[in-house]
């Protein structure tokens, strides 16, 4: 079978990898004062053309104590995935190590299948065969270009994952290509386009998430997600979850957080407080009494140039040759 030209220079055809997850918000926090941990996420699928709201759920419970939220591009990887974990979830022993272990095998498993289905596959190869005969039967040229590809592949999909062992929270993420971050100390965080939003939210709070009760918790990490809307591809719709360490899951309903979403619409601060504005026209007044004014800046003919172009005596080259 003859290998693809180099470099590719063909338009792909559309994939599930074109439905944007990625364009989406997922936010986990943990309530230290009631000992649980509050999720939320938006519901929007979107395309470069068109986009859906309320069309995806992006919380899905994993074995008792765990829950694993996802963002990415490559939506056709989420059921592959889900499926790998639950047939290895669901044990006692879910313990952190355990479940970090779990993920990340299972995210491996995905991105070389992916290789072989869409690199090796149609060359021939398992991912076996390649590393042991590839070589020698394609040649360092050719087996280059394809080592070139498989080092190129990502599973675009970004994945959160939270619960508990025993008693105690954590939260942790998992990237392309299987790297793990911890976020168990910090106590929150958040995945997709809207995650600068949302962080920035929880960041500029004045009080720690940490010391904050578990309707005040609530009320944040929904905040939080109010804000990512003004991120691309996030949607307005709100699903929300709350987890405990017995297993237990609350999920408040649509109306219950568009409530709430309301309430957060009427009190934020819109406008500059009255004494706030005072303030800065008396720093403005000030500022515009004693501003000080630079020099006017002088400028002076560059009459060194000017006189060695003058000098510049025209090469042998150009001279002119004597007629015979």
């Amino acid at each position: 079978m003859p290998l693809k030209p180099w470099p590719y220079n063909h338009i792909q055809k559309p994939s599930p990898a074109d439905w944007g997850i990625g364009m989406t918000v997922c936010i986990a926090a943990h309530c230290a004062t009631d000992k649980c941990i509050v999720l939320a996420s938006d519901m929007m699928i979107s395309t470069v053309d068109m986009s859906a709201d309320l069309a995806a759920m992006k919380m899905y419970p994993i074995g008792r104590h765990w829950v694993a939220q996802f963002a990415g591009d490559d939506t056709s990887q989420i059921t592959a995935l889900l499926n790998d974990l639950r047939d290895d979830m669901g044990h006692e022993s879910e313990t952190l190590a355990f479940v970090s272990n779990t993920f990340t095998a299972a995210y491996a498993v995905r991105l070389r299948r992916k290789i072989e289905t869409g690199i090796l596959g149609p060359i021939g190869y398992t991912f076996e065969e390649f590393k042991e005969h590839g070589l020698a039967q394609l040649g360092q040229e050719a087996f280059s270009r394809v080592f070139y590809d498989i080092q190129q592949q990502r599973l675009e999909l970004e994945i959160l994952v939270s619960g508990f062992h025993g008693d105690q929270p954590h939260i942790f993420a998992i990237r392309t290509p299987g790297k793990v971050t911890y976020y168990s100390q910090l106590g929150f965080w958040a995945i997709g386009s809207g995650e600068t939003h949302a962080l920035g939210s929880f960041f500029n709070a004045r009080n720690p998430l940490s010391a904050l009760d578990r309707s005040s918790t609530l009320y944040r990490v929904c905040e939080a997600k109010f804000n990512a809307e003004n991120a691309v591809g996030v949607g307005s719709a709100t699903s929300v979850m709350i987890v405990y360490p017995d297993g237990s899951r609350l999920n408040p309903s649509f109306d219950e957080i568009e409530a709430l979403k309301r309430e957060w619409q009427r009190t934020r601060v819109m406008t500059v407080p009255d004494v706030a504005k005072a303030l800065s026209i008396s720093i403005l007044k000030r500022a515009d009494e004693e501003k000080l004014v630079p020099p006017p800046l002088t400028f002076k003919a560059n009459t060194k140039r000017k006189k060695a172009r003058k000098r510049i005596k025209p090469s042998a080259s150009r001279k002119s040759t004597p007629k015979q």
